[in-house]
């Protein structure tokens, strides 16, 4: 049976028992791609504080975007999570503040691994916003 390596970082209630992953895919809406750089900006800052917030709590999560052939961004955003179930997830997504303030169509599934491994590390790609930090 699959369990995460890194249990410690479950909710208690979660631990010593396999908890499902879940992905949350989301595309930017038209409005949200019309925001100026600095808005932009604002608003993705605010999603990763959320995020670290809420890895800072022991919640088992890792969230990034996606880029083109090209490495530029504007595709929107991956984000992976454990919960007890779909509800749970769909819960705690709700909280994002991108989703909130109704900037990106989301959609959240349950993933079922069944061959590899997961690994994260840290992106090497422009911010959403369009400010490209690669050297």
């Amino acid at each position: 049976m699959w369990a995460s390596p890194s249990a410690q970082r479950l909710p208690p209630e979660c631990r010593g028992r396999p908890v499902p992953w879940f992905v949350k895919t989301e595309t930017f809406t038209p409005a949200f791609l019309a925001l100026d750089r600095a808005e932009r900006s604002a608003h993705l800052a605010r999603h990763r504080a959320w995020v670290q917030a809420l890895r800072d709590q022991t919640q088992e999560m890792a969230s990034g975007f996606l880029v083109d052939g090209e490495r530029r961004p504007g595709g929107g955003g991956l984000l992976l999570l454990r919960a007890p179930d779909h509800a749970a997830a769909a819960a705690l997504i709700a909280q994002d503040p991108l989703i909130a303030a109704g900037w990106v169509h989301w959609q959240l599934h349950q993933w079922v691994p069944a061959v590899g491994d997961l690994a994260v590390g840290p992106p090497e790609a422009p911010d959403l916003a369009g400010n490209d930090q690669r050297g």
